[in-house]
């Protein structure tokens, strides 16, 4: 046994990392009987001690131009390693700052982490959604974010400094940021005592015509945040109030919350839907009378799952490039999607019954109100067959249905007349809905 266990002292190399200009090489080995990092000043292979934690290393890497060597350490064996920088000479450590971006809710915060003192910080920051984040060399900040009511720009702020500069002055044409809507945080019990969080986005009272569209976003694991959205500025304008539900399932609300969507597409999130509908009423917040639905991917599919299963609620939908059959949708999804959709989804053989329950067009019978469906032509995600089922069943049924369908298009308008057309396409739907049911109060 004495001799068996020199095989447990057997010299290993865990990892390596190669100089941008090969003139260093460091490796994790354990080559004085425990693991630590050594290095290599290339051509020579003579190594030499850099780090002395006497333990495994979590991997090693040099930042772009070799200036700067980062290795991951487990020190109090938690499985949450820390982030180090190393000098590259003597392999000390140096203080490392992290800028984060934490969500919670419709939330967005910038904090500054420093990885020797394990502190962190909230940072002031401009804009209340920030989309990206880049630190110099310099350890001045750089950033690109929006508010509700101003779009993205770019700010720099500069090291030592307390103030953010705007490196650009992008702005809604022809209106102040005060014009514009700035939604309401709002909060309710769902059917289950569950709360959700919602966005209301309020036109103002001399704009305001008393409808209200109903917006059931995408994802269906994403969130609507205090970001900029043109659409829901437009319909704000146009006199609409707008309420965007992050239900069961959206991001930012925990992991548990997360993964409440996971196979049951059409039953939490949708009673969500509804318990938000049923709270703005009985707030007094909207009229049942004057309520529009719509939403984009599964913002689309619960749009037309909404209207299936609850066409009493409003008066006319939109959806756009949303799923209507889960069995060809799972089949039909881009083919690096294939293997996430049983888990996401369900298994088209047992659970067979539940994604019946779960597929608009188990409702077709039901859906009796006007709908504008939109769907990009070339869309690889929601495949136009997809629209294309639900058209033509409803027109089979003589339904008042209208279809847009943008031919050099995927899933969404990447080009600004596509956009532009699609959303004239929906207001004008939406103020010929609102109008004929004036005029039949008028009666």
């Amino acid at each position: 046994m004495e001799k068996a266990d020199s095989i447990l002292h057997a010299l290993r190399i865990k990892d390596f990392a190669v100089h941008p200009d090969e003139t260093q090489l460091i490796f994790d080995t354990n080559l004085n009987g425990t693991s630590n990092l050594w290095a290599m000043d290339l051509p020579d292979t003579y190594p030499y001690q850099l780090s002395f934690l006497n333990q495994d290393s979590k991997g090693i890497a040099y930042n772009p131009d070799g200036s700067i060597l980062y290795a991951g350490f487990d020190n109090d064996g938690n499985e949450q390693s820390g982030l180090y920088k190393l000098s590259l000479k003597n392999g000390t450590f140096q203080s490392l700052n992290l800028y984060l971006i934490g969500k919670k809710g419709v939330k967005e915060v910038m904090y500054e982490y420093n990885t020797a003192t394990g502190q962190s910080r909230q940072i002031d920051c401009p804009c209340t959604s920030i989309s990206k984040i880049h630190c110099a060399y310099s350890g001045t900040l750089y950033i690109l974010g929006s508010t509700p009511t101003r779009p993205t720009n770019l700010y720099v702020l500069t090291k030592g400094q307390s103030k953010w500069r705007q490196l650009t002055k992008h702005s809604v044409p022809g209106f102040s940021e005060q014009e514009l809507s700035y939604p309401e945080v709002v909060t309710y019990p769902s059917f289950d005592g569950l709360p959700i969080e919602g966005l209301l986005f309020k036109p103002s009272p001399v704009e305001a015509n008393g409808w209200t569209i109903i917006w059931p976003h995408g994802g269906p694991q994403d969130a609507e945040t205090f970001m900029f959205y043109d659409l829901f500025q437009l319909a704000a304008k146009m006199g609409y109030q707008l309420f965007a539900p992050n239900f069961r399932g959206s991001a930012n609300y925990g992991y548990s919350f997360f993964k409440m969507v996971e196979q049951d597409w059409g039953d939490g999130p949708r009673l969500d839907m509804t318990a938000g509908i049923d709270w703005l009423i009985d707030q007094k917040l909207a009229d049942r009378e004057k309520l529009f639905l719509m939403g984009g991917s599964y913002g689309g599919y619960m749009s037309l799952l909404l209207h299936g299963r609850h066409p009493e609620y409003f008066r006319a939908v939109v959806d756009i490039c949303g799923v209507s059959n889960l069995f060809s949708f799972v089949k039909t999804v881009p083919d690096f999607w294939q293997p996430m959709m049983e888990k996401w989804v369900g298994n088209p053989e047992r659970d067979y019954e539940k994604m019946k329950a779960d597929s608009p067009v188990t409702y077709l019978e039901n859906m009796t109100q006007p709908m504008l469906i939109i769907q990009g032509a070339n869309d690889p995600r929601v495949v136009k067959e997809e629209s294309d089922q639900v058209v033509d069943q409803l027109r089979n049924m003589e339904r008042n249905i209208e279809y847009l369908v943008l031919e050099n298009e995927g899933h969404g308008f990447s080009k600004k007349e596509n956009k532009m057309k699609v959303y004239r396409a929906i207001f004008e739907f939406f103020e010929k809905h609102r109008l004929y049911h004036a005029a039949k109060v008028e009666e």
